[in-house]
């Protein structure tokens, strides 16, 4: 099956024009999980190989463009021309385009002749890009085996090999990590002649593996005192290991499950036992296999049968045998060879060999396997052939083709054989077919055959085939190049007597002997043979060979073909060329003269319609072209004819055309594609046509010269700058009058079509006198759109901006007709010019900054948006620059002032430092710059508690400064928003705040709110939690009463709480004398007494003191009233 698509596609069986087949891909990986398809790394290589079918109703000019991932950005185009109607389109994308990973979308788009949409082909498919091999590029070629597949086996194993209880149990393998790790990829543990295989999970990536080889697999590798385990890995795309090795390092390991085996064969090179089997060293020779045949393990009449069973480097088996040898003589070895190609095989692989005695009456005993590896360059696969090639030539006209892929060792039935057919056409379009085969029972060493169609090789003719092939999958082989089409002639042309003008009349032809052909090289020498072939539209005339003699050699040599040959191709044509053979070498063949047999038509010259006489206007053909044939009586209505339009010497190949078959019952106008005018413009052309009567083409008629006149300068449009004055057709471009950048347009002209060059400038006189040239288009092809459109392109402001005001503007256009990129062969259209009138250009400046409340120059601010003022140039752009650092998108100056006031949003905390840029003009300095800074929002953080200690104040007067250990004292200052700040207490009786500091003191039990105001105005605020504060207040003169005042240590607290301000008496008022204090029972008529200085003694209790009592023991009495709670006793 050629086209190879992904699971669940099938292309469309009822085409329509609405619908497009998807491309695809030759070699891309099928299926891959997630993904339509996989691309490894070699296809990439030089360019990825693309194929699209012809879509229906395929056409001249339609657009084609290739899309890789982007559906914006074609990375391939074409636009259709003749060569490429009807066929398959085969190009080659760029490996830049090609970038590991995901591509989606992949699709193409056809933009019909005359339509306004393009149609898009589906399903849009969605790749998997590989190009990293698994387990990296090697870096470590000079040694065995690729160091990135690193791995390990149980060292009791490797130390002392596997039994029988080893084998049961199964051995380990533990695969480490690997580079580039992917889920499904393909691990292949090689134990031996024998492989497991493990597809790596998605949790198992970039972790160890352990892969355990069972008892089966064991057994049928056989015992080895040197078994070799290795292992590959193959990722879902289908990429081996990078570099030299595609395999890991080889371990060898002792495995004796059995305990009977024999001994193992010796591998030999040069006559030494080796591990190893280098290729250079080998040097073309084959590989020994010695077996020794001793007295204990053989006797004679016993048959060794030896097998030799490689492994290549992709994994595929090259097996030699088995091979036999009888024992005859005991003790001798036996030697079996490996023939080299065997060995060649399998570079970069490894091989088992071992054998087995067949002994009459017993079972057959194997041995011991032994294991090599093979150093070398992989094999690469010869080249096919065709069979039916010639010297590097394949002849397009024959019926058959037979390709031919020789034998390579490890064939084996059932083989996918995928070969590839990669041509150029006469035009060097390329093309691609393949075709599949199937390895069947051919013999060893005999080649596989298939058919490649004819159609395949006859749209070569002319150009060349490149043949080559893969097996399985695997690397391509060399390649055959062919040219296809005559091989090029090294003899003269053969004489036909009959035919002096190339048309073989048979009443010319005497009926008897036949026509008289003369091969007309004389450089021979006897034994040369001359074969003469005639080969006719209806019938070939046998092949006649003259081997020549000494009279015969050294002259022309004469032929006659009988009769019959020359009427059974009456109506026809007959193609006759000889060839001289040297023993076993040819020595040419001669130039093919082409005959037509018939009667002679009287083919007069033809006309064109269009020309006046002999000269054509080339104007006059811009809608049509026609070539007229003169009336012929002897043409049929049946018969047709072709017209052939053949450019001067030179002309590219688009300046010649030939028509297709045209009937005569048609007319005798024939209509030509009138694009191959352009390409002759001012040159001379040959105009002919031929006649084809019943399928033969007469030889050409008379020729017809025409001149084609030079294009007329006053018949091309004029570029045009519609910004200038009066829509583009005034002098002046006022560069005041518009903003943005300017256009040049130029309407289509005669002939224009898509190919042609167009260089395209402006050229005027900068600012500072010099000449300047602003270049539009350099060489550029006119694309199909701008056939019908015309050209469009813009004209950069800044460009015009730097042009001296009052200087002349010259808009100058080449076009190539011929499409050729040499712009000395270029046509001059018409010279616009205009006077530039240049803009004089303000200094942006930056006049203002502010935030929702004022302005902020030199300021800070918390708004993350900002409104920032300034003027400029009317109607020009200006960008804001913060340091060296675009700010914002740019915005335009209002068209009727100067000023100018912008927006900048998102803002984040940081100083900013900006300026004005003039986006206009040239040389037009930056604003004066101005800062300003964004703080975050104002900020006062969460609730506090304070739980005071020991914190015994009174209520009137509480301490400015409170001691650490009473925990009634801390500062917070607010962060963010704007300072200075002030603070305060919504409940000063709880809390007290400083104004200016944030230093709060604990005045009461409670909450109280802490607020903070900045400069702005904004407020923050968090609540406190104060307990524990034991408020005291005075008594005055009071008698002795337990339950009113305070214990003895307490007043040493409340004492403590005021010490660093000083005594209690300057700082509270109170009075400095004694005050009664409880302390417990002393006796019925004295209470204890206790200053503010803390110094203690006794009174009598009926005696008048003041005392300090706890708020909460308070009974509704005011500070100063006299008793404490009544006289009570304790």
């Amino acid at each position: 099956m050629e086209k190879r698509f992904p699971p669940g596609y099938s292309p469309i069986n009822a085409p329509s024009a609405d619908t497009l087949d998807p491309p695809w891909i030759p070699g891309w990986t099928l299926p891959v999980e997630d993904y339509d398809a996989g691309i490894p790394a070699r296809l990439v290589e030089g360019g990825l190989l693309c194929i699209v079918d012809p879509w229906l109703s395929m056409e001249v000019g339609d657009a084609f463009n290739f899309y890789w991932s982007d559906s914006t950005a074609p990375v391939w185009s074409t636009t259709i021309d003749l060569n490429q109607k009807g066929q398959r389109l085969v190009f080659r994308i760029d490996e830049g385009h090609i970038v590991r990973g995901d591509a989606f979308p992949v699709f193409y788009s056809v933009l019909r002749v005359g339509a306004a949409q393009p149609v898009e082909s589906l399903p849009q498919w969605k790749l998997l890009v590989k190009l990293d091999p698994p387990g990296g590029f090697d870096p470590d070629q000079g040694t065995p085996g690729h160091s990135g597949l690193e791995y390990s086996i149980p060292q009791d194993i490797i130390d002392n090999g596997v039994g029988p209880e080893e084998a049961a149990a199964g051995v380990p393998i533990t695969i480490k990590p690997y580079e580039h790790m992917r889920r499904n990829d393909r691990i292949n543990v090689a134990w031996g002649t024998e492989n497991v295989y493990r597809t790596v999970a998605a949790d198992e990536v970039d972790e160890e593996i352990i892969i355990t080889v069972p008892l089966d697999v064991i057994e049928r590798a056989e015992d080895s005192d040197a078994l070799a385990v290795a292992y590959q890995v193959v990722d879902e795309c289908g990429n081996y290991p990078g570099g030299y090795w595609r395999w890991s390092a080889v371990t060898h390991v002792l495995v004796d499950v059995n305990n009977n085996r024999l001994n193992p064969p010796l591998v030999l090179v040069n006559g030494f036992p080796v591990g190893e089997v280098d290729l250079e060293e080998l040097a073309g020779n084959p590989v020994t296999v010695r077996v020794t045949a001793s007295r204990h393990e053989h006797a004679i009449g016993d048959v060794l049968r030896l097998t030799w069973r490689g492994t290549a480097a992709d994994s595929s088996p090259v097996d030699v045998g088995p091979l036999e040898e009888t024992v005859q003589t005991i003790p001798y070895y036996y030697d079996f060879t490996i023939p080299h190609a065997d060995v060649a095989a399998i570079a970069k692989g490894r091989a088992t060999v071992s054998y087995v005695r067949v002994r009459s009456g017993e079972k057959d005993l194997p041995s011991k396997s032994t294991s090599v590896t093979v150093i070398g360059d992989a094999r690469r696969y010869l080249a096919p052939d065709i069979v039916e090639a010639v010297g590097g030539t394949l002849d397009p006209d024959l019926n058959f083709y037979s390709l031919s892929i020789p034998y390579y060792p490890g064939r084996t039935a059932g083989d996918e054989i995928i070969i590839i057919c990669d041509g150029r056409t006469s035009t060097t379009l390329p093309t691609y077919h393949e075709v599949t085969a199937i390895v069947g029972g051919e013999a060893v060493g005999a080649p596989v055959l298939a058919n490649l169609a004819k159609e395949q090789v006859k749209r070569l003719d002319g150009g060349s085939l490149t043949v080559y092939y893969s097996v399985n999958g695997q690397p391509e082989s060399e390649h055959l190049v062919l040219s296809v089409g005559v091989a090029a002639p090294s003899l003269p042309i053969p004489t036909v007597v009959e035919a002096p003008n190339d048309v073989l009349n048979p009443d010319d032809v005497n009926p008897v002997i036949g026509a008289n052909v003369i091969a007309t090289h004389t450089a021979t020498i006897p034994d040369d043979v001359v074969v003469l072939r005639w080969r006719g539209s209806s019938s070939n005339a046998p092949d006649q060979s003259r081997t020549l003699t000494g009279n015969t050699a050294g002259k022309a040599v004469p032929f006659t073909v009988p009769f019959r040959y020359v009427t059974e191709n009456l109506n026809g044509t007959v193609d006759v060329s000889y060839s001289v053979t040297r023993g076993t070498t040819l020595l040419g063949n001669s130039i093919v003269r082409h005959l037509t047999v018939g009667s002679v038509l009287d083919l007069k010259p033809p006309s064109v319609k269009e020309a006046n006489g002999s000269s054509l206007n080339p104007v006059d053909a811009k809608d049509r072209l026609t070539v007229v044939v003169p009336a012929n009586a002897a043409l049929r209505p049946d018969d047709k004819l072709k017209v052939t339009w053949t450019g001067a010497p030179g002309t590219p190949a688009g300046g010649s055309y030939t028509s297709d078959e045209w009937p005569v019952r048609d007319g005798w106008e024939v209509p030509i594609t009138n694009s191959v005018v352009a390409f002759s413009l001012g040159k001379a052309v040959t105009v002919t046509y031929t006649v084809i009567q019943s399928g033969v083409e007469s030889p050409p008629s008379d020729p017809f010269t025409l001149n084609v006149q030079a294009m007329p300068v006053a018949s091309l449009p004029m570029p045009l700058i519609p910004e200038a004055a009066q829509g583009g057709i005034g002098t002046e471009l006022d560069l005041s009058k518009f903003t943005g950048d300017a256009r040049v347009t130029v309407a289509p002209w005669p002939l224009i079509a898509a190919g042609q060059r167009v260089w395209m400038s402006c050229e005027g006189v900068a600012s500072d006198g010099s000449n300047y040239t602003i270049p539009l288009y350099t060489g550029s092809e006119v694309s199909s759109s701008q056939v019908t459109a015309g050209l469009f392109t813009p004209l950069s402001r800044s460009e015009l901006e730097k042009l001296r005001d009052g200087s002349e503007l010259k808009v100058v256009l080449l076009v190539t007709f011929n499409r050729t990129n040499n712009q000395n062969e270029a046509v001059p259209f018409p010279l616009r010019t205009y006077t530039v009138k240049a803009v004089e250009w303000l200094t942006p400046t930056l006049t203002d900054i502010r935030d929702s409340r004022r302005s902020i120059i030199g300021g800070t601010t918390v708004d993350t948006s900002v409104i920032v003022e300034g003027t400029g140039s009317l109607g020009q752009l200006i960008q804001l620059i913060d340091g060296a650092e675009i700010i914002g998108d740019p915005f335009r100056v209002p068209s009727d002032q100067t000023k100018w006031s912008t927006t900048l949003a998102g803002l984040n905390v940081k100083a900013y430092n900006l300026k004005a840029r003039a986006l206009y003009g040239a040389g037009v300095p930056d604003s004066t710059a101005k800062g300003f800074t964004v703080a975050p929002a104002l900020d006062f953080g969460a609730a506090y508690s304070m739980v005071t200690q020991n914190y015994i104040v009174a209520r009137h007067r509480i301490p400015n400064h409170p001691i650490p250990t009473s925990n009634a004292s801390y500062t917070r200052v607010a962060t963010g928003g704007v300072p200075p700040y002030r603070y305060s207490s919504a409940s000063p009786q709880i809390a007290v705040v400083d104004i200016d500091t944030g230093y709060v003191r604990a005045a009461g039990n409670g909450n109280a709110q802490i607020s903070v105001t900045d400069l702005n105005g904004d407020t923050a605020s968090y609540t406190v939690s104060v307990s524990g504060v034991m408020p005291v207040v005075l008594l005055g003169g009071v008698t002795w009463g337990q339950g009113g005042v305070l214990e003895e240590a307490a007043y040493d607290i409340l004492i403590a709480n005021y010490w660093p301000e000083g005594y209690l008496s300057d700082i509270l008022g109170w009075p400095n004398t004694w005050y009664w204090a409880r302390r417990g029972h002393v006796d019925v008529n004295y209470g204890y007494v206790k200053n503010l200085a803390g110094t203690t003694g006794v009174q009598l209790k009926t005696s008048y003191y003041p005392a300090v009592q706890h708020v909460a023991d308070r009974t509704g009495m005011s500070e100063n009233s006299g008793v404490a709670g009544g006289q009570g006793s304790e």
